[in-house]
């Protein structure tokens, strides 16, 4: 794995005190996920099976363990999805939470199969359309995007009532903010921005001036720890850089 750049490590040591280690977490749990993704954007992996791609192809130790931490958190929240649905929620919380899990382990993993099989495709879909955005705005051929991506993407983001849509902005935004920050800091050369890239990190900071104006505005009503909750909200899309220039390095370089 390459080096960090100054900047990287920074943001990534500010994470690391911010979340107190909990940015660790969350990269063991999605870094399976978005490698997923970043293979299945490859053209040489085209013909080979999604299901190969996610579970065997360059699966090493960090992989493996980054498998076993996303289904975890899968069937954890499809426990919670379980229990808040439940009409006794309150009596189950207080008084047979145990139980509760034990009765409805088989149904948990069936949910939680159900939530893998929706969530990393839905994501595959969101960063197939995220790099083509972005290879498309530097002239480059992306020769893995046809139109039943296109077509498969806007059909999800209809079913999800534009939430797809909104994940993608979010995304686009971010990803092309590290790009810019890539090209600063290692590659010391020059980054352009998509139309699209543009509205979406207006859009990422309009929605942080709105979460910030709540803030301010209801500060007497908030208690410290949403506040730091909602602060660590607001900055996360920086702080998060750092952790992504390790993913990058370690997806080009093949280091598992």
């Amino acid at each position: 794995m390459k080096k960090l750049s100054n900047f990287g490590m920074a943001t990534l040591i500010l994470q690391t005190i911010a979340t107190f280690g909990l940015n660790w977490l969350y990269f063991l749990i999605y870094y399976r996920l978005e490698k997923f993704a970043f293979l299945t954007n490859n053209k040489e992996n085209v013909e080979e099976s999604y299901l190969y791609l996610f579970f065997k192809k360059n699966v090493k130790a960090l992989s493996i363990i980054s498998i076993c931490f996303y289904f975890l958190f899968l069937y954890f929240v499809a426990m919670i999805m379980l229990l808040s649905v439940d009409e006794n929620f309150f009596n189950i919380i207080n008084f047979s939470l145990f139980e509760f899990v034990l009765n409805n382990t088989f149904y948990s993993i069936l949910l939680a199969v159900g939530l893998f099989i929706v969530i990393t495709y839905s994501y595959k879909i969101v960063i197939k359309n995220v790099y083509n955005t972005i290879y498309k705005n530097n002239n480059e051929y992306f020769n893995n995007y046809n139109d039943i991506d296109f077509i498969i993407f806007v059909v999800l983001s209809i079913i999800s009532l534009g939430w797809l849509y909104i994940l993608y902005l979010f995304t686009l935004g971010i990803y092309e903010f590290y790009l810019f920050m890539i090209n600063k800091f290692i590659n010391k050369s020059k980054y352009n921005f998509s139309t699209f890239g543009i509205i979406s990190i207006f859009l990422i900071i309009f929605t942080d001036i709105v979460v910030l104006y709540y803030i301010i505005e209801f500060r007497f009503y908030i208690n410290p720890i949403s506040v730091y909750l909602l602060l660590l909200f607001l900055l996360n899309p920086l702080l998060n850089y750092g952790l992504y220039e390790i993913k990058m390095s370690l997806f080009l370089d093949y280091q598992f």
